[in-house]
């Protein structure tokens, strides 16, 4: 179909002016789609590619968290609980809020870690120390220093609890899974 001097074909559109009448024969590279450069194979592949890359990044995000990379966030939950406390017991709640956000988002994490391993007790334990570090940075927000410092108590004796279970060693040594803990 002509348009002025334009043409539109069934199998391309192709931009290149032809006398009216003068349509390029079948085989021609201008009649098959296949141009040089960028085209829609090659856009369908980088996208595809890109999403496989993204996924990979969201999944390593959601649950990357293993044996090996466990202590690493058991430090950033206890080193947001120390300033969490020392904020307490400062008495500034605003202060408190954030550490304990942070607490709270590594034990969602830690929570993960024991249900990949199985470990209803964990699990339970590690749900309780994030409600009580989320109930915290609630109450902090709110300016009541004393309700979130029960609320961060309640979640500190959950984090005892559960290394009495499943964590032996000491600060001088170094901490380690019991041996059955994690597989």
């Amino acid at each position: 179909m002509g348009i002025g001097r334009w043409e539109l074909t069934p199998f391309d559109y192709n931009p290149q002016p032809h006398p009216i009448g003068a349509h390029p024969g079948p085989g021609s590279r201008e009649c098959t789609g296949r141009e040089e450069g960028f085209n829609m194979r090659s856009l369908c592949g980088v996208l595809i590619l890109g999403l496989v890359v993204s996924a990979s990044y969201s999944l390593q995000a959601q649950g990357g968290l293993t044996a090996a990379t466990y202590p690493a966030k058991m430090k950033e939950a206890a080193q947001a609980n120390g300033e969490l406390q020392k904020a307490l017991k400062g008495g500034n709640a605003a202060d408190a809020v954030a550490p304990a956000k942070t607490a709270s988002a590594a034990f969602a994490d830690i929570e993960k870690f024991w249900a990949a391993q199985k470990k209803d007790d964990a699990v339970k334990l590690a749900a309780s120390a994030r409600m009580g570090f989320a109930d915290a940075a609630a109450a902090a927000a709110k300016g009541d220093v004393m309700a979130a410092q029960m609320a961060a108590g309640n979640a500190t004796a959950n984090c005892k609890q559960c290394h009495g279970l499943y964590r032996e060693g000491d600060p001088q040594a170094g901490f380690k899974f019991k041996a059955g803990a994690v597989n």
